[in-house]
């Protein structure tokens, strides 16, 4: 097999530190948007097994060079046998894995297989470490596969629930269905525990949760599950959602949701039925929600 070994425009000292939660997350986002969540449980495979952690899906193929640039995305090319948004989160999950955990990255998809490594590179007479990618051309398969190793146990159940993570049907933080539209989907809370390492909203505790995105990113204080789409988090650092966020959250899901979920939704926040803003502009108040599902 030929080699190819490819620097990246990123030096191994880039100021970025992602934990390993950022780090799963991200790797299980470019397999996630290549599929969508209807077929997310069925289609998305994985194995765990002596510190070595597989993930792949099949049917599912795109080219190494989408991996070179940041903010790249097959979606663009408009086909669904594509994988999407394998830019910048792989690069950066890739330099934050290999220098700050010291596990061993492989991708392959296709007729290529690459390997995240470390070359030395001169810039203005000095020798920096900089992130590259090992490339070989290999017998063509119709899959995409990403390979981990050097994962611990408690690595790989950190990675289990970081699937949790992902809105999809069956996900158990998802109970009975209230509405689901194109913007979005309120279910009631399952009953799954809120483990401690899942982001939650600190002011209302791990009760209900709120996904944006597609993405479980806080808490709220009802027995609701509430998903809306559309949503995009302003800060990309915090791992959380603000309070006042997932107010407007609440916000955006009372616009669309019709009428019959509304007052389901209702009832599950009738503690909240009087709430008046303290002042003209108040955004920690739930009185704009209860006012649009009313």
């Amino acid at each position: 097999m030929s080699k190819n070994i490819l620097p990246l425009n990123l030096v191994m000292s880039y100021p970025v530190y992602w934990g390993k939660y950022e780090i799963f997350r991200n790797f299980i986002q470019n397999f996630y948007d290549s599929i969508g969540y209807n077929n997310w449980e069925k289609a998305f495979k994985y194995q765990y097994k002596k510190g070595k952690l597989t993930c792949w899906l099949e049917g599912v193929t795109f080219n190494y060079e989408w991996l070179m640039h940041i903010g790249a995305s097959t979606k663009t090319a408009n086909s669904q046998n594509n994988a999407g948004y394998f830019g910048e989160g792989f690069k950066i999950a890739s330099l934050c894995a290999l220098r700050d955990y010291k596990w061993n990255i492989n991708m392959s998809s296709g007729d290529w297989t690459l390997s995240v490594i470390k070359i030395q590179h001169k810039i203005d007479d000095k020798i920096v470490n900089m992130l590259a990618y090992n490339v070989s051309k290999k017998k063509y398969n119709n899959l995409s596969k990403l390979t981990l190793s050097y994962l611990s146990k408690d690595d790989f159940s950190l990675f289990q629930k970081v699937l949790k993570s992902f809105y999809y049907p069956q996900n158990p933080f998802l109970g009975e269905k209230i509405w689901e539209g194109t913007y979005g989907a309120v279910y009631t809370r399952g009953k799954e525990k809120y483990d401690e390492n899942l982001p939650y909203t600190q002011e209302y505790g791990r009760k209900g949760t709120v996904f944006c995105g597609y993405q479980l990113l806080g808490s709220n204080p009802f027995d609701l599950a509430v998903c809306l789409h559309s949503y995009k988090k302003e800060d990309r650092e915090r791992k959380s959602l603000y309070s006042f966020y997932v107010i407007d959250v609440f916000k955006g899901i009372a616009r669309y949701i019709d009428s019959k979920g509304a007052m389901l939704m209702l009832e599950k926040m009738r503690r909240n039925w009087n709430s008046t803003p303290k002042e003209a502009i108040d955004i920690h108040s739930w009185y704009p929600v209860i006012n649009s599902l009313i």
